[in-house]
């Protein structure tokens, strides 16, 4: 099993990369976030921490590791960074591959073209 990269573990309950987990309280939703622009990454951290309801397990997960990270940690939610995706496809493999986690999309001013194409691969919301 190869080493994941340090510091895309943030979130209380997580006692280092390979470490014991705890899981999240069972009423709190877990999310994972992939990388951000620094301004969207430091109030989306913000916002979930701050909420009881969420339990913020990930964050900053480069997209090379991102598949790996929900293998390991299954959140509920994973949050998508519309402008690093690699292609609208990326959405779907994720979909695929880990049906039990719902994606979110956050976008900056996206058409109701990329939204829709976004919840036809699978993204349970594609938000601006």
């Amino acid at each position: 099993m190869r080493a994941l990269t340090p510091g895309w573990f943030e979130g209380e309950g997580y006692r280092g990369i390979r470490g014991e987990m705890t899981s999240p309280p069972s009423s709190a939703v877990s999310v994972v976030t992939a990388l951000f622009e620094d301004l969207v990454r430091v109030g989306l951290r913000q916002l979930i921490t701050q909420d009881p309801n969420l339990e913020l397990v990930a964050s900053d997960v480069p997209l090379e590791q991102l598949d790996e990270a929900i293998d390991e940690l299954e959140p509920q939610v994973v949050l998508l960074n519309f402008g690093s995706l690699p292609s609208p496809g990326y959405v779907h493999d994720l979909h695929e591959a880990h049906p039990g986690s719902r994606i979110v999309v956050l976008a900056n001013r996206p058409t109701s073209a990329e939204c829709n194409q976004m919840l036809s691969f699978g993204a349970t919301a594609c938000i601006s």
